[in-house]
């Protein structure tokens, strides 16, 4: 059943990689969602499994450190559900756009879709877009009545971004205010993920001892499996070292992080390892 429904997702995005490049296109001269949208022909059908499948692409793009090509994707996954909102021309397409929004899942949809956009706009430092897009991301989640946690997802985004603007008071404010709120309604991976946002503002106002116990809590709460957290937290721990001088245990958890960043094919993070190793050779 699982291989059917991976088939099925491959052809779908088969089959939209035309639409896709044509959004490339688009946004490389200089337009936005609307002209996307706009430049989609007619004569396609598309539903809600298209934007699905679009963003999955847009997922994995990010996953492979390739913020461009996440953000056309994302871009197209709205275009599609623009279109599919537009969409009256049969009583089945009227009922189905019915259905579609009645159930908020093309609001939940729309806000994961302005989520990955405004993550690939912090990648490519469009930080005043990437800030339009995580509030986007807030309206559409509000809108579709999924509950506080996808909320607190787009929060952790916005820390991010205020981290990359090296605003750390305001990212350290707003990392603690979402940590007690994922207390009721997260778990352990995402308070791990909001816990070391918390450890890299505090890296970033030189307070070591307060940026080594959150790492702590980070590697001591998160599940064995959540590689991608516990690589990030070993890198930030090894920088956090060779801030105190310690270049031997700094080697190690930079070859813990770089292991486990093989184990899930993240190219970004690998290049991060390379960066400190670069780093603990200088020190």
């Amino acid at each position: 059943m699982q291989f059917r429904i991976a088939r099925r997702r491959v052809a779908l995005v088969a089959r939209l990689t035309p639409l896709a490049e044509g959004a490339r296109r688009t946004l490389a001269a200089g337009g936005d969602l609307e002209s996307v949208t706009s430049n989609i022909s007619t004569s396609w059908s598309l539903t809600w499994k298209d934007a699905e499948a679009a963003l999955e692409s847009a997922k994995r793009c990010a996953d492979q450190a390739a913020p461009e090509a996440s953000f056309v994707w994302a871009t197209l996954a709205l275009a599609v559900l623009r279109l599919i909102e537009q969409d009256t021309s049969s009583l089945i397409r009227r009922v189905q756009r019915t259905l579609l929004q009645g159930s908020g899942h093309a609001k939940r949809l729309q806000g994961y879709a302005y989520m990955v956009r405004g993550a690939a706009a912090v990648e490519l430092g469009r930080l005043d877009e990437a800030h339009q897009n995580l509030e986007a991301a807030h309206t559409a989640y509000a809108a579709s009545r999924v509950g506080e946690r996808e909320a607190l997802e787009v929060n952790l985004r916005l820390v991010n971004l205020q981290l990359v603007r090296e605003d750390w008071q305001q990212a350290e404010w707003l990392a603690e205010s979402t940590l007690r709120r994922l207390d009721r309604v997260g778990n352990s991976a995402d308070r791990g993920e909001c816990t070391l946002l918390l450890a890299h503002a505090q890296f970033g106002m030189v307070r070591l001892e307060a940026a080594l116990n959150s790492i702590g809590q980070v590697l001591g709460d998160t599940d064995s499996r959540e590689h991608f957290i516990r690589a990030r937290a070993y890198l930030l721990k090894a920088r956090v070292e060779l801030a105190y001088n310690q270049a031997q245990e700094a080697s190690k958890d930079c070859d813990l992080a770089r292991g486990l960043f093989i184990k899930i094919g993240n190219q970004r993070g690998l290049r991060d390892c390379d960066t400190v190793r670069e780093m603990i050779g200088s020190a």
